[in-house]
């Protein structure tokens, strides 16, 4: 089965602007897609692709799931169960503190707190101090959010990876630290599908690359 179909999507801004036009795309388990952009088209890309807003035409599948049909929590468990995403805005509740929030989609799949709780410390070990866990995102450093925002992206090891541009205000040496922590935490045989405008990394074979 396909992890991820797109059928002639089409997506608009204002009733005017056109940002996607016609895509189709069809990515498999272990394919590395890239996909290029202004920073409103793949914004736009990534709420469609993970089902947080739904295209004015065409259709998403994900894993056989069209998600223009789940709504609410149903929709919110199959995210956490099949699709991992991390974008530049990094969505995280800032009266949270930082375990509590990488600990939201675990739990959401059924697993018990203090196994989040254990699965996350595992996680976040080479990249931030313990005290920080506990303590709310706006203490992370630039690097540390991208970080915990990679992380949550693969703590429940999903099929389709979807990653927005985390690395535009890292240095070089930041970006390839965080590169590093993403393959060595991505889940095996996964599919990953990169929104970039910026530092592509060289490391990864990519078996498409589109423009739109």
């Amino acid at each position: 089965m396909n992890t991820l179909l797109v059928n002639d999507l089409y997506c608009f801004r204002d009733g005017s602007s056109r940002l996607i036009r016609g895509l189709s795309l069809e990515v498999e388990l272990g394919n590395n897609i890239l996909i290029q952009g202004s920073d409103l088209q793949r914004k736009a890309l990534f709420d469609c692709l993970t089902g947080l807003c739904a295209p004015d035409k065409g259709q998403v599948l994900v894993c056989g799931q069209d998600l223009s049909e789940p709504h609410g929590k149903e929709l919110a468990h199959f995210r956490c169960q099949h699709i991992g995403a991390a974008y530049s805005e990094n969505g995280f509740v800032s009266e949270f503190s930082v375990m509590e929030n990488l600990c939201l989609p675990l739990i959401a799949m059924g697993k018990r707190e203090s196994e989040a709780r254990e699965r996350i410390r595992w996680l976040t070990q080479k990249v931030l101090p313990v005290e920080l866990l506990y303590r709310r995102p706006k203490h992370l450093s630039p690097f540390q959010r991208s970080a915990t925002s990679l992380i949550r992206a693969v703590s429940c090891e999903p099929e389709l990876l979807i990653l927005g541009d985390l690395f535009g205000n890292l240095d070089e040496r930041e970006r390839e630290r965080l590169w590093q922590l993403f393959l060595s935490l991505r889940p095996e045989h996964s599919a990953l599908i990169l929104l970039s405008g910026s530092s592509i990394p060289d490391m990864l074979h990519w078996t498409k690359t589109l423009t739109v």
